[in-house]
Protein backbone atom coordinates (compact mmCIF):
# COMPACT_ATOMS: atom_id res chain seq x y z
CA UNK A 1 0.00 0.00 0.00
CA UNK A 2 2.86 2.76 1.04
CA UNK A 3 4.42 1.94 -2.27
CA UNK A 4 1.82 2.43 -4.27
CA UNK A 5 0.77 5.76 -2.43
CA UNK A 6 4.72 7.17 -3.24
CA UNK A 7 4.39 5.92 -6.65
CA UNK A 8 1.12 7.73 -6.90
CA UNK A 9 2.17 11.10 -5.58
CA UNK A 10 5.44 10.78 -8.04
CA UNK A 11 3.58 10.18 -10.50
CA UNK A 12 1.20 13.35 -10.07
CA UNK A 13 3.50 15.34 -9.27
CA UNK A 14 5.50 14.60 -12.55
CA UNK A 15 1.98 15.12 -14.63
CA UNK A 16 1.77 18.37 -12.79
CA UNK A 17 5.01 19.51 -13.56
CA UNK A 18 4.72 18.14 -17.50
CA UNK A 19 1.34 20.36 -17.67
CA UNK A 20 3.47 23.69 -15.86
CA UNK A 21 5.55 23.12 -18.72
CA UNK A 22 3.32 22.06 -21.89
CA UNK A 23 1.12 25.28 -20.92
CA UNK A 24 3.47 27.93 -19.66
CA UNK A 25 2.36 31.22 -21.06
CA UNK A 26 4.16 32.59 -24.15
CA UNK A 27 5.44 35.73 -22.26
CA UNK A 28 7.30 33.25 -20.17
CA UNK A 29 8.84 30.91 -23.38
CA UNK A 30 10.03 34.30 -25.24
CA UNK A 31 13.29 35.59 -24.21
CA UNK A 32 14.55 39.17 -24.97
CA UNK A 33 16.68 38.60 -27.65
CA UNK A 34 20.06 40.40 -27.92
CA UNK A 35 21.27 40.51 -30.98
CA UNK A 36 25.35 42.04 -32.45
CA UNK A 37 24.28 43.30 -35.95
CA UNK A 38 26.21 41.97 -38.89
CA UNK A 39 28.82 44.26 -40.26
CA UNK A 40 28.44 44.84 -44.24
CA UNK A 41 29.96 47.29 -46.54
CA UNK A 42 26.66 48.04 -47.76
CA UNK A 43 25.13 51.49 -47.34
CA UNK A 44 21.20 50.29 -47.09
CA UNK A 45 19.52 53.74 -47.81
CA UNK A 46 19.23 52.96 -52.09
CA UNK A 47 18.39 49.54 -51.84
CA UNK A 48 14.87 48.87 -51.57
CA UNK A 49 11.19 50.59 -50.90
CA UNK A 50 9.43 49.70 -47.42
CA UNK A 51 11.50 51.33 -44.98
CA UNK A 52 11.32 53.42 -41.33
CA UNK A 53 13.79 55.69 -40.25
CA UNK A 54 15.27 57.38 -37.42
CA UNK A 55 18.38 58.84 -36.18
CA UNK A 56 19.80 57.92 -32.32
CA UNK A 57 19.68 60.31 -28.84
CA UNK A 58 16.35 62.34 -27.85
CA UNK A 59 16.39 64.45 -30.82
CA UNK A 60 17.51 62.15 -33.13
CA UNK A 61 20.73 64.32 -33.61
CA UNK A 62 23.34 62.11 -31.55
CA UNK A 63 25.36 60.71 -34.53
CA UNK A 64 23.74 57.12 -35.11
CA UNK A 65 21.16 55.87 -37.49
CA UNK A 66 18.68 53.04 -37.31
CA UNK A 67 16.43 51.60 -40.01
CA UNK A 68 13.57 48.68 -40.57
CA UNK A 69 13.57 47.23 -43.95
CA UNK A 70 10.03 45.78 -44.13
CA UNK A 71 10.75 43.88 -47.42
CA UNK A 72 13.19 41.03 -45.45
CA UNK A 73 12.22 42.02 -41.87
CA UNK A 74 16.07 43.88 -41.30
CA UNK A 75 17.07 46.24 -39.04
CA UNK A 76 19.89 48.68 -39.83
CA UNK A 77 21.97 50.23 -37.59
CA UNK A 78 24.46 53.36 -38.50
CA UNK A 79 27.17 54.57 -36.07
CA UNK A 80 27.76 57.75 -37.59
CA UNK A 81 30.37 59.38 -34.29
CA UNK A 82 33.48 58.45 -33.21
CA UNK A 83 32.42 59.00 -29.44
CA UNK A 84 33.12 55.51 -27.59
CA UNK A 85 29.37 54.52 -28.08
CA UNK A 86 27.66 51.83 -30.47
CA UNK A 87 24.21 52.47 -31.88
CA UNK A 88 21.52 50.38 -31.25
CA UNK A 89 17.50 49.71 -31.80
CA UNK A 90 15.72 48.53 -29.33
CA UNK A 91 12.42 46.68 -30.58
CA UNK A 92 8.97 45.40 -29.42
CA UNK A 93 6.85 43.27 -31.98
CA UNK A 94 3.39 42.68 -30.67
CA UNK A 95 0.43 40.22 -32.70
CA UNK A 96 -3.31 40.32 -31.58
CA UNK A 97 -2.32 43.03 -29.01
CA UNK A 98 -0.10 41.33 -27.02
CA UNK A 99 3.95 41.86 -26.64
CA UNK A 100 5.20 38.35 -27.62
CA UNK A 101 9.47 39.00 -29.02
CA UNK A 102 10.91 42.01 -27.93
CA UNK A 103 14.86 42.88 -28.46
CA UNK A 104 17.75 45.00 -29.02
CA UNK A 105 19.87 44.86 -32.35
CA UNK A 106 23.50 46.48 -31.56
CA UNK A 107 25.87 47.86 -34.01
CA UNK A 108 29.61 48.16 -31.88
CA UNK A 109 31.86 47.73 -35.34
CA UNK A 110 32.68 50.94 -34.45
CA UNK A 111 32.28 54.64 -35.84
CA UNK A 112 30.89 54.99 -39.83
CA UNK A 113 29.62 51.57 -40.02
CA UNK A 114 26.49 49.64 -40.92
CA UNK A 115 25.53 46.60 -39.72
CA UNK A 116 21.94 44.82 -39.61
CA UNK A 117 20.49 42.37 -37.52
CA UNK A 118 17.90 39.68 -39.69
CA UNK A 119 14.94 38.87 -38.04
CA UNK A 120 11.41 37.34 -39.50
CA UNK A 121 8.05 38.41 -37.75
CA UNK A 122 4.85 37.62 -38.90
CA UNK A 123 2.68 39.70 -41.41
CA UNK A 124 0.13 42.41 -40.48
CA UNK A 125 1.53 42.06 -36.86
CA UNK A 126 3.39 45.60 -34.91
CA UNK A 127 6.56 46.67 -34.33
CA UNK A 128 7.45 49.49 -31.58
CA UNK A 129 11.26 50.77 -32.09
CA UNK A 130 13.33 53.06 -31.00
CA UNK A 131 17.34 54.21 -31.86
CA UNK A 132 19.74 54.93 -28.94
CA UNK A 133 22.98 55.29 -28.37
CA UNK A 134 24.23 52.91 -26.02
CA UNK A 135 27.35 51.40 -24.40
CA UNK A 136 28.15 47.77 -25.55
CA UNK A 137 30.51 46.52 -22.27
CA UNK A 138 27.87 47.58 -19.83
CA UNK A 139 24.91 46.75 -22.33
CA UNK A 140 23.15 49.78 -21.44
CA UNK A 141 21.23 52.02 -23.24
CA UNK A 142 22.98 55.70 -23.19
CA UNK A 143 20.94 57.87 -25.17
CA UNK A 144 17.21 57.17 -26.74
CA UNK A 145 15.31 59.10 -29.42
CA UNK A 146 12.18 59.99 -27.48
CA UNK A 147 9.79 59.49 -30.16
CA UNK A 148 10.21 56.04 -30.82
CA UNK A 149 7.79 54.67 -33.80
CA UNK A 150 5.04 52.05 -33.57
CA UNK A 151 3.79 50.77 -36.95
CA UNK A 152 2.23 47.80 -39.23
CA UNK A 153 4.16 44.97 -41.39
CA UNK A 154 2.09 43.85 -44.20
CA UNK A 155 3.12 42.45 -47.44
CA UNK A 156 6.51 43.40 -47.18
CA UNK A 157 5.36 46.98 -46.54
CA UNK A 158 5.73 49.77 -43.48
CA UNK A 159 2.03 50.36 -43.04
Amino acid sequence: MKVRNVTGAIGAAIFSLALGVTFASPAAAADYERDSATFTTVDPRYTSDGWWWQGSGTMGHNGGLGAFQSKGDKFWVMDGLEDGHSVAMVWANYRNGKEYRSGICVNSHGAGTWSYCDKNFYEDSTLWVKTCTYESKKKKLVDCNLLGSEFRVSNGKVV
